[in-house]
């Protein structure tokens, strides 16, 4: 069973709120999904940790979408968290080739939706920079908020995911008769998360303490893949084709086969299937 997860709490008192997440198995899920090189399947593990970290204050029925554009290396990712914990992502391409994931141009989309509308639509540059790079301007200027964060993800020898983790700190404003940080200090004592080594801030975390202030978690839940793609849903989207273009398909080919964008998974529909959804649309017209 995955053990990936998404923590938060307070630190620092209560003046500094924290997100943990580890996302190992759901990142490696992908990269197996959609057969990524090892340079492909280290952007991809980034962004699903970029993506992770940003979905920790959605609730109820609502979603974020994170989309990664890299225009030099050209390269995409899609990522979908809704707030039960369950994801899917989406990259291209499959090679990333010999170029580096560490200095990345293009731009960071976020969008934030629950099953009647949009809520929130930011957008941030990434300029020759990494993902964790991008997050942290996106975090300052389009959220406002002071933050420190550190993404982590390693490979062995061959390539293979052994770790991808992340975890971001914000700084909350000054409340009545509460502890409180300023922007200075936090920023002074909480840089420091970027020169520790993976296995320090882990066992760090582990440990209930963080640069020497206790963790207090306030809520914890589960992270897994989930792609929502299935039969009625492909059958509804050949529907919306409409009649004139699904009496082609019937005539040209005979059969269709739509393939999850997401998960890989393939839906083939032979003539009798196809035959009925056009008999559904007649009935309505």
């Amino acid at each position: 069973m995955s053990t990936d997860q998404l923590q938060r709490g307070m630190t620092h008192g209560v003046a500094v709120r924290y997100l943990f997440v580890d996302l190992l198995e759901t990142a490696r899920t992908a990269v197996i999904r959609h057969g990524l090189d090892p340079r492909a399947a280290r952007m991809c593990a980034e962004g699903m940790l970029a993506g992770a970290l940003m979905s920790g204050h959605i609730k109820g029925d609502e979603r974020l979408t994170v989309q990664l554009q890299a225009e030099n290396p050209q390269a995409s990712l899609l990522c979908d968290i809704h707030a039960n914990g369950s994801l899917r992502a989406r990259f291209r391409p499959q090679s990333y080739g010999h170029l580096s994931p560490e200095a990345i141009s293009g731009m960071l989309l976020v969008i934030k939706h629950n099953r009647k509308k949009e809520l929130y639509r930011g957008i941030s540059a990434i300029e020759n920079e990494s993902i964790e790079s991008a997050l942290r301007r996106y975090l300052m200027k389009s959220e406002q908020i002071d933050s420190a964060l550190r993404l982590i993800v390693e490979q062995d020898d061959s390539g293979n995911l052994t770790s991808a983790f992340g975890v971001v700190l914000e700084r909350l404003p000054p409340a009545p008769d509460l502890p409180e940080i300023s922007t200075a200090d936090f920023y002074t004592k909480y840089k420091a998360i970027a020169s520790l080594t993976a296995m320090d801030l882990i066992s760090e975390m582990q440990s209930g303490e963080l640069l020497g202030h206790d963790l207090h978690p306030l809520q914890s839940k589960r992270l897994k893949w989930e792609c929502n793609c299935s039969m009625s849903r492909i059958e509804g989207m050949l529907k919306s084709l409409g009649q004139d273009e699904l009496e082609q398909i019937i005539k040209e080919d005979g059969r269709a086969e739509v393939v999850c964008d997401y998960c890989n998974t393939s839906y083939a529909l032979e003539l009798p299937d196809l035959n009925r959804l056009l008999n559904d649309l007649l009935q309505i017209c």
